[in-house]
């Protein structure tokens, strides 16, 4: 057969490539740039330029054929007057093995390759080039690649970018550029500085470094488990096997000088979103799945985002003393709520991880500095000789990060696992029996390196960057998905007025707490705003339905009158907890008198937070065995389509709880003649199920969704309205979207025994839905085109609520 001319084409341009690549290898040198934006500051002296020298020690050999030009930036004239390579010398210091003349001579030979210039303006970009080509054409090579590392604030980073782009891109070769932290400070801000970084980079051009990737400790935690993943000595890292999972970073220092960064980002932002989640999701990997880098962004979406029963805060008591003497604040100032200290249990919708609790701690002027992450299995092990070793220690698996007492990193293995069966995370590691200084009487394996690797862990960042592997660095899609957990917790505390837990080191035992099914309670605190009530506080189980109430803090008076019936507002999580709570009540109630309930949930957005609530609330006291559950509406689509209700259902809520198969019950959208056919009668077959199974078509509590056009279920605005039966196929042509769906009917809803819709979003989204609301009830109208006033009207004489999000108001 005869080859396609553009495969020839192609082949013959792919030869002349390497054909010119080979010649200019043969004849000329190469060069690596790295270019060191803001130089001058403290974090460049302390850790970047250390960094870029280790590299340039431990790759000698590499860098004498291919040769690294490094070029530090200043700003002022000043600066230029009190920086040089001698100030630097102080701050570099030689890897192990590496020391006297020899280091001395790599010191010398590393300054032969530093050159510092001016960045005020644009002008100092194409200086920097001009300055650039100059060097590589008195070496007679040619430029490999350009690394710029940005040590400056990331509100300079759109302008940097934007001047790299225009100016500083190479004409040839690999272009990578180094963000430092903090990537914003919510979702909203980190979306913003993404987007205007993606404006001049491409996606593998960004590096953004979190130095804690970097430590071994942290590096450790994927190659252990992907070397023993099958290990038989080991139990399977899942829900059946594992009690809990601790990621912990204690700290002895305070923050005083440090406090006006410390003071807009607190515990929360500076370490809980990045540092502990970064190392949660390589706890949560799976070897057997693929790597890790495939598995980061799965992981991440499976977390729900924590509510405020899910965190204790606390802040060190001489903070606000600190904050003065750093001139932040005076006196006569409000006291600062930022925390200092904070613990958070999250939890994974991830079957593989369901109920297993994940406690994330960390906090500053505490008694020790450790870091670990730890994973406590359940304890299936039983010791005839019952000695005291045996007998109260956790089987368990404790990647040390960093620890004054181990003095360097390693894996922890408790005696219950015979370290001689598994395999060190890294060739040269040795075991050594320890005493774990947490608990003395525990007699540990400690796999850890022969040699005490170094300290700064941008070294092994920043070859990283040179080598162009990006997976020990922080993607947008996951820095987004990392800030979408932590960005409702964040805003519940600061729209909270309520200070801190204060504590000092000699009163940390006031921060001890206890994980329960409802949240975490802290044990000392008898009135704590964390220390909240539930259906099993306490291990108390509660008999009478009554016995869980509503906040009456969240009732709203004027809504209720304007509405005429009982009218709620709070935050999410407030509102969720709410409605939460009142599911339950009339679950207990139905269960005690007709032994089962009948249960409707919508689709979407807006009920994602009750559905987690649930979960994380009321798993182990509802009666879910005695529920049925049903959709108010659903999609002509296939159960597994994307755009299918009851696949978001099962994924957030049914495959999460102790619910029987056979009491779910979705819409019958596909059956014999195709989505949803006339022809197979799917709305009279869902009708006298419905009918059969309730055995009046009375369903107990429903809950309803409201859209941005007002509709509940499919019941959309100029749509007729259904008193003719329970279950209707209807076309939909309204704002979220055009299609068929099977819905309950008006009919439906009136008959329910409660009926509660949740008003929920951002006030872009949702605020005219409200004020439409408003004016419905205001005017008295009893046509006035929107579904949801018709639910209310409908049943003033029935049991009905409305949960209003605060944002809406």
């Amino acid at each position: 057969k005869m080859v396609p001319r553009f495969i020839l084409t192609k082949i013959l341009i792919t030869l002349i490539f390497v054909c010119a690549r080979e010649v200019a290898s043969a004849n000329d040198s190469c060069g690596n740039t790295i270019v060191v934006i803001g130089s001058t500051g403290d974090l460049a002296r302390r850790y970047v330029w250390p960094a870029v020298f280790e590299n340039f020690v431990l790759r000698q050999e590499s860098f004498e054929k291919c040769a690294l030009l490094t070029f530090g930036t200043y700003r002022s004239t000043k600066n230029a007057g009190e920086f040089n390579f001698s100030s630097l010398n102080s701050q570099l210091t030689c890897p192990l093995g590496v020391g006297g003349e020899l280091c001395d001579r790599d010191k010398r030979a590393f300054e032969a390759h530093v050159r510092f210039l001016p960045f005020n303006s644009e002008d100092d970009f194409r200086s920097l080039v001009r300055e650039l080509e100059r060097s590589y054409a008195e070496g007679n090579s040619f430029e490999l690649g350009r690394l710029f590392y940005l040590a400056i604030p990331p509100s300079a980073y759109s302008s940097v970018c934007r001047n790299i782009d225009t100016h500083a891109r190479p004409a040839k070769g690999w272009l990578r550029v180094v963000l430092e932290k903090p990537f914003g400070r919510d979702q909203e801000s980190a979306e913003q500085l993404a987007q205007k970084v993606a404006e001049y980079l491409e996606e593998d051009e960004v590096y953004r470094i979190d130095h804690y990737l970097g430590k071994t400790g942290v590096q450790q935690i994927v190659p252990f488990k992907e070397n023993n993943g099958e290990s038989p000595s080991l139990p399977p890292w899942n829900a059946r096997s594992v009690q809990r999972i601790e990621v912990v970073m204690k700290e002895r220092l305070d923050v005083k000088g440090r406090t006006q960064f410390f003071d807009e980002y607190g515990i929360l932002r500076d370490v809980h979103q990045n540092h502990l989640t970064e190392i949660l999701a390589r706890l949560l990997s799976d070897p057997v799945v693929g790597s890790f880098a495939k598995q980061k962004i799965p992981i991440l979406s499976m977390l729900y985002p924590p509510g405020p029963r899910q965190a204790i805060v606390g802040q060190y008591s001489t903070y606000q003393q600190h904050l003065m003497e750093d001139g932040i604040i005076s006196a006569s100032n409000n006291a600062s709520r930022t925390p200092t200290f904070a613990s958070v249990v999250l939890y994974s919708r991830d079957v593989r991880w369901s109920g297993v609790p994940f406690v994330l701690t960390a906090g500053k002027n505490l008694n020790e500095r450790t870091s670990y992450a730890k994973v406590v299995f359940r304890n299936s092990f039983f010791s005839v000789a019952n000695t005291t070793s045996t007998s109260t220690c956790s089987p368990e698996i404790v990647f040390m990060i960093q620890d004054e007492t181990l003095r360097k990193p390693g894996v922890l293995l408790s005696w219950h696992f015979d370290h001689t069966r598994l395999s060190t995370p890294f060739l040269g590691w040795q075991v050594e029996t320890v005493h774990y200084p947490a608990n003395e009487s525990c007699v540990y394996s400690f796999m850890s390196p022969s040699t005490v690797p170094p300290a700064n862990p941008y070294g092994a960042l920043i070859g990283a960057v040179l080598d162009g592997n990006n997976e020990q660095f922080v993607d947008t899609r996951s820095l987004l998905l990392s800030w979408s957990i932590w960005t409702p917790l964040l805003q519940n505390l600061g729209a909270s007025s309520t200070h801190p837990h204060l504590y000092s080191l000699d009163s940390l035992h006031s921060l001890d707490f206890s994980l329960g099914p409802d949240g975490i309670h802290l044990l000392n605190v008898a009135n704590s705003m964390y220390h909240l009530n539930s259906p099993q506080a306490n291990g108390q189980q509660f008999d009478a339905p009554h016995e869980v109430a509503i906040s009456s803090d969240i009732h709203h008076d004027n809504l209720s009158a304007l509405f005429g019936i009982p009218t709620y507002s709070g935050n999410r999580f407030e509102i969720a907890d709410a409605i939460a709570a009142h599911i339950y009540v009339a679950a207990r109630d139905a269960v005690s008198r007709r032994r089962r309930f009948h249960l409707a949930l919508p689709g979407g957005q807006s009920p994602l937070i009750l559905y987690q609530t649930l979960v994380l609330r009321y798993r182990d006291t509802f009666p879910w065995e005695q529920t049925h559950v049903w959709l108010t509406d659903e999609r002509c689509t296939a159960w597994d389509g994307e755009d299918s209700n009851i696949l978001q259902l099962s994924a957030h809520l049914l495959t999460l709880l102790p619910i029987p198969y056979h009491q779910v019950h979705p819409f019958p959208t596909e059956l014999q003649h195709g989505l949803c056919s006339e022809e197979d009668n799917g709305t009279l077959l869902h009708e006298r199920w419905l009918n059969s199974t309730t055995g009046t078509g009375v369903l107990d509590y429903v809950v309803l969704g409201v859209g941005v056009d007002g509709h509940v279920a499919s019941l959309f605005p100029g749509a007729s309205q259904m008193w003719n039966g329970l279950v209707e196929l209807v076309d939909v042509q309204g704002a979220t979207g055009v299609g068929r769906r099977m819905t309950l009917t008006h009919k439906a809803l009136h008959l329910a025994r409660h009926v509660s819709l949740l008003l929920s979003g951002t006030r872009q989204e949702k605020h005219s839905v409200f004020t439409a609301l408003e004016a419905c009830s205001a005017s008295h109208l009893s046509g006035c085109g929107l579904p949801a006033y018709d639910v209310i009207l409908s049943r003033r004489s029935s049991p009905i609520s409305l949960y209003i999000d605060a944002r809406l108001l």
